[in-house]
C-alpha cells in the first residue's frame, strides 16, 4: 500500500511493516505541546467538547521519574511545559489523518499550543 513521501507516509509505512492491521480501527494518539498548564487545560475542555479522549501530561514531572542511567543524559528543555495527548479511534487512512491532525493543530494554535506528532500502538 504505497504512501505520499511526507512524514505521515512514513509514519503510516512504519506501521504497515510493523505488521499492523491497517483496515481496523486504531487508537492514534496526537501529542501537542503547550507553554503552560491553563493553555494544555484549554486544549484538553475543547477535546472534551468534541468528545475526543485526551491525556495531560507535565513535563517537568515525567522528566523526573526518568533514570538518567537507563536514558543517558537528558535535554533539560523536553522538561518545559505540558503535553496533550488526543485520541481518536479511526481506521489508519493517509487522508483521515491527516485531516485530523490537521484539524486538531489547528485548534492547539488557537489554545496557545503546536502539534507534536502522532502515533498509533496495536494492542492484541
Amino acid at each position: 500500500m504505497p504512501f505520499p513521501n511526507d512524514a505521515n507516509g512514513a509514519v503510516l509505512q512504519s506501521m504497515v511493516d510493523a505488521g499492523m492491521d491497517m483496515t481496523k480501527e486504531l487508537d492514534i494518539e496526537f501529542c501537542h505541546t503547550f507553554p503552560d498548564e491553563a493553555s494544555a487545560l484549554e486544549m484538553g475542555q475543547r477535546m472534551s467538547d468534541r468528545d475526543i479522549d485526551y491525556e495531560l501530561y507535565n513535563n517537568a514531572e515525567l522528566m523526573e521519574d526518568l533514570d538518567e542511567d537507563e536514558f543517558g543524559e537528558l535535554d533539560e528543555s523536553l522538561a518545559e511545559g505540558f503535553d496533550c495527548v488526543c485520541v481518536v479511534s479511526m481506521v489508519p487512512t493517509y487522508e483521515e489523518v491527516t485531516r485530523v491532525e490537521r484539524e486538531l493543530a489547528e485548534i492547539a494554535r488557537e489554545c496557545g499550543g503546536e502539534p507534536d506528532g502522532w502515533g498509533a500502538v496495536e494492542y492484541e
